[in-house]
């Protein structure tokens, strides 16, 4: 059986519209459908809806949210929605936990590809591929990648023991890998 098939809605048609994580011993499946997210404490525990107007200032009728990714070691959520992205931390209640929203960050291109680091990198890709490094000392989020791919990129993930990312583009399907190395002083 299919993921999508116990989701309900439909959930959107791009390829990293629904993802899965773990984050302390609970299972998170976080899906778009429409312009929602929803989160789910495994496939029948409805954890969350968040709709886009609640977390972007500047709605267009009828765009879906293109991408969402949680990040199993911080519990982060990403959301893309056009051209910016969401990032959720959770917050834990008495009756369990909820995401509130932490920051958006800008990337003036369409992204449709999201995904997280072993080393809490944020990789957003489509227009562009962007890269985002969260800076603890000056409570930010740092742009400390940006390339211009020959085409639109479909598909975006980082090796998942690595700061290694690959992406796949639209047109000819070949596959770019790159090396996130960051200098920390």
């Amino acid at each position: 059986m299919f993921l999508e098939q116990i989701c309900p809605g439909q959930v959107n048609s791009h390829p990293q519209a629904l993802h899965t994580f773990v984050f302390e011993d609970d299972r998170f499946i976080v899906y778009a459908t429409g312009s929602k997210v929803v989160i789910y404490i495994d496939p029948d525990n409805l954890a969350q809806v968040i709709t886009a107007s609640s977390l972007f200032t500047e709605q267009q009728p009828f765009v879906p949210i293109t991408a969402v990714c949680g990040n199993s070691k911080t519990g982060e959520i990403a959301v893309s929605y056009s051209n910016e992205i969401a990032v959720l931390k959770p917050f834990k209640q008495e009756n369990g936990i909820k995401w509130v929203l932490s920051t958006i960050l800008d990337s003036s291109c369409l992204v449709t590809c999201l995904d997280w680091s072993l080393h809490n990198f944020l990789l957003c890709a489509g227009e562009e591929i962007l890269l985002f490094s969260y800076n603890d000392a000056m409570n930010s989020w740092n742009k400390i990648f940006k390339r211009k791919p020959a085409t639109n990129i479909v598909l975006a993930k980082f090796e998942p023991q690595s700061n290694v990312f690959a992406t796949i583009g639209k047109v000819g399907f070949i596959v770019h890998s790159y090396i996130a190395c960051i200098m920390r002083t």
